[in-house]
């Protein structure tokens, strides 16, 4: 597959909230048995937020007030609020990280002179400071936070931006987790798509599957080429749910609670 730049989605892509989820629960007094209230929290704060009734500025203050009451029984006073969202915000900072097979990607990306670019359907006051934190501006030199926009993933319209600071590269591919808003969306928007499936169930339809990021670069006569992808695998179905790791700003998704789409890091990409 020719490859003169990338746009990459961010959440359980390039972003692994497997270990910050735990810590981030902690840190607000929650137990493993709380995991069903806190998605129950999330998910209605998703729903409000996605809706426009709530400020993504106050989406973190909303469900950890829903989770608070739910396990004690009443609304957190203004400071106790205040210290549990600082809590926990500071539990993620310290603890999300980037995907192993994705640092080692990025570097080879880099090495190759590739531009990069993200587009997440997330929001940026959500995502800023982890993107920041795990300098993924030093890869990136456009990030798309489509929650503040019009447009979402699978929307081509979600994807303009990106493909305006890659100034008309000619083979664009887009890289993501979630087959629907990346896969589909990369098609809607004209670009080569590659479904990182990392839970090993059977791919997608359209655009082509591999089950991590390392993925080899080879330069041939036409351009960079992405080695080992060499075209879809027939027969899809959705991913059985990984093991819960919640991107915020993404209805979190557990073995038994989780809606459609992702995981639990903040107990949302």
């Amino acid at each position: 597959m020719r490859c003169d730049a990338i746009s990459f989605d961010l959440d359980e892509t390039l972003i692994d909230y497997s270990v910050s989820s735990v810590r981030a629960l902690e840190a607000i007094g929650g137990r493993p048995s709380d995991l069903p209230r806190w998605y129950e929290a999330s998910a209605r704060a998703d729903r409000e937020m996605n809706r426009g009734a709530l400020p993504a500025a106050e989406y973190d203050d909303e469900r950890i007030g829903r989770f608070h009451a739910a396990c004690h029984g009443r609304s957190p006073s203004a400071s106790e609020l205040r210290d549990l969202v600082d809590r926990r915000r500071d539990a993620v900072l310290t603890h999300v990280r980037l995907f192993p097979d994705a640092v080692r990607f990025l570097a080879s990306v880099r090495a190759h002179g590739i531009t990069c670019v993200a587009v997440s359907n997330s929001f940026a006051v959500l995502r800023e400071d982890i993107v920041r934190r795990l300098g993924l501006e030093t890869h990136l030199t456009h990030v798309t936070y489509c929650g503040d926009g019009v447009h979402r993933k699978p929307a081509k319209e979600a994807f303009a931006d990106g493909l305006a600071a890659l100034g008309g590269a000619d083979a664009v591919v887009h890289i993501g987790d979630e087959y629907e808003a990346d896969i589909v969306g990369a098609g809607n928007a004209g670009l080569q798509g590659v479904h990182v499936n990392r839970s090993g169930g059977r791919c997608a339809h359209a655009g082509t599957c591999v089950t991590s990021l390392d993925l080899p670069l080879e330069r041939r006569e036409n351009g960079l080429h992405l080695g080992a992808v060499t075209g879809p695998r027939q027969g899809y179905r959705r991913p059985a749910p990984a093991a819960p790791a919640e991107s915020p700003g993404r209805t979190p998704r557990s073995p038994a609670f989780r809606p459609t789409t992702h995981h639990p890091e903040e107990c949302s990409s």
